[in-house]
């Protein structure tokens, strides 16, 4: 893919380096790529659903690193993330998330995760 060639060569990384350090990272080398070229929007979108559902973003990364990385790798390559900041933009996104989010199941099971260390903790 020409724009992997030209992220790789303004690294200064060949083929073999570019596919070791994806998989260094747990990641494809096209989702490698996605997240060198993203310029940090999945991660203020993420943190702003986080938010918005009433997730502690920073707790779920103490408690859930591995977690918070995939969600993020998925928000790295998300074809709606547009759309997600359009709805957090205008308020709705704790509403539609669900629609178009891939890391919809990932984000109730952190809210089913909250919720029952706050039963546990009464």
């Amino acid at each position: 893919c020409k724009n992997r060639r030209d992220l790789r060569k303004q690294a200064g990384l060949d083929d073999a380096d570019f596919s070791a350090i994806a998989r260094d990272l747990r990641l494809s080398p096209h989702d490698f790529e996605a997240v060198a070229r993203n310029d940090g929007r999945w991660s203020a979108n993420l943190s702003e659903l986080l938010d918005a559902l009433g997730i502690d973003r920073t707790e779920a990364i103490r408690t859930e690193p591995a977690v918070m990385r995939d969600m993020e790798r998925v928000c790295a390559v998300c074809p709606a993330a547009a759309r997600c900041g359009r709805d957090l933009r205008v308020g709705h996104a704790r509403w539609t998330y669900k629609e178009y989010c891939a890391n919809s199941p990932t984000i109730e099971a952190l809210e089913e995760l909250r919720l029952c260390q706050r039963r546990a903790s009464v």
